[in-house]
């Protein structure tokens, strides 16, 4: 049930900031409800590990990232990441899910010519499009 409310929280909010290049923080908030429940009903997930993990991965994402790319973008990462620690993946995972969704950006940038000669996007582009695809393909062959 969490992973279809991701999934679903991931496809709103990509076709938000397809539209829109906007997406307000709401979108995220019944994934993280969800998130809160499945945690109180399987305690299991919740150890050290999970918090130590999630709570880094979070500070990493909102302290540092935020800069680098939007703060939606940041949110989607968060809860991509969220996703993949509760099923037992450390941050390498994580930081893996990251590594694939600035490539696919870059190469799909690149192919459009929206990438210039210092490595820039000419035209700002939405992001989460490309989070989503990226956890797609990271949730496939790292947790099926």
């Amino acid at each position: 049930m969490v992973i279809v409310s991701l999934a679903s929280t991931l496809f709103a909010a990509s076709a938000r900031d397809l539209k829109t290049k906007e997406v307000e923080r709401i979108i995220w908030l019944p994934v993280c409800f969800l998130y809160v429940i499945h945690l109180v009903c399987d305690p299991g997930n919740l150890n050290i590990f999970f918090l130590i993990n999630v709570l880094f991965y979070g500070i990493i994402q909102e302290c540092f990232f935020a800069r680098l790319y939007g703060k939606a973008d940041c949110h989607a990462f968060f809860v991509c990441g969220i996703m993949l620690i509760m099923l037992k993946h450390d941050l390498t995972i994580c930081f893996l899910h990251m590594t694939i969704s600035f490539l696919i950006l870059i190469a799909v940038q690149f192919l459009r010519g929206n990438i210039d000669r210092t490595f820039k996007l000419k035209r700002p582009v939405a992001f989460i499009p490309y989070i989503s695809l990226s956890f797609v393909i990271v949730y496939l062959f790292c947790c099926v």
